[in-house]
């Protein structure tokens, strides 16, 4: 696999994240030969970077589109496997479907293979992949996946936040064109472990389960928990949001999508 690099995408605020990323990624993929690379615009924090790892800070912590575009212009390979600063590996990873999963993104010309099933896919290619429908929601997620590195440029240029990325990069005109591929099952099995900026509360007590001394150096807040019995609030405009999804046609959602993407860049 010399045609694939791993991208860390984050910031130097977020460098709390950094060594748990490394710790968990060595913990169930220590066999990992891939080049690692962690992109962090804003201030240069090198004392915090793991050993081994290839730190891109290329200048000020301008947007998540930017900052993706800077580090993925100092990356040679082809493909680059993408993960968020706040995911951690919680098992083995399948490579062999990770090879798999290239494969397919030759033989497709596909620019995105997705190797988590978060959502799976709508027409089966085997019996581990399948295309994703363009009309599907969140066609292109920023889980797991296999990104051609021209490609994910382009959609840089969009200049979406993270939010918008996932709702509607998967369907901008050079996305329509293309082939997107989901893995059915989850074969990179992972935690997102930071929300709106704060830890969950589960964080500490499953550090220290899994053995990784945690010191919380970005001095980060950790969510109170709900509580037994407890839920937390949905505002009525999600409610409304998810109720139209689920009872429009997949086609019309994909023209409102569209229509609401058109404006934004009008």
């Amino acid at each position: 696999m010399n045609n694939i690099s791993i991208l860390i995408s984050s910031c130097s605020k977020y460098r709390d994240t950094w060594k748990p990323f490394i710790f968990f990624m060595r913990k169930y993929w220590s066999e990992c030969t891939l080049s690692i690379y962690l992109g962090a615009n804003g201030e240069k924090y090198l004392d915090m970077v793991p050993e081994g790892v290839q730190y891109i800070c290329t200048g000020p912590d301008e947007s998540w589109s930017k900052n993706l575009a800077d580090y993925l212009d100092q990356i040679d390979t082809k493909y680059v496997l993408l993960f968020l600063d706040d995911f951690l590996l919680t098992a083995k990873p399948n490579i062999e479907m990770l090879e798999r999963g290239l494969e397919l993104a030759e033989l497709y010309d596909a620019p995105y293979v997705r190797l988590n099933a978060n959502p799976g896919p709508d027409v089966v290619i085997d019996e581990n992949f399948g295309t994703i429908n363009k009309y599907s929601e969140y066609r292109a997620t920023l889980d797991i996946a296999i990104w051609d590195k021209y490609f994910l440029q382009q959609l840089c240029a969009y200049d979406f936040d993270p939010w918008r990325f996932e709702r509607y990069a998967g369907i901008v005109d050079q996305s329509l064109s293309k082939v997107f591929i989901s893995a059915n099952e989850k074969y990179f099995p992972r935690i997102h472990f930071i929300e709106k900026g704060k830890y969950f509360p589960m964080v500490p007590d499953y550090f220290r389960e899994e053995g990784f001394v945690w010191a919380n150096e970005g001095h980060r807040e950790i969510m109170k928990s709900d509580g037994p019995g407890n839920t937390r609030s949905v505002s009525s405009k999600g409610s409304i949001k998810n109720l139209l999804g689920e009872i429009l046609p997949p086609y019309i959602v994909f023209l409102i999508k569209r229509m609401k993407l058109m404006l934004r860049m009008l």
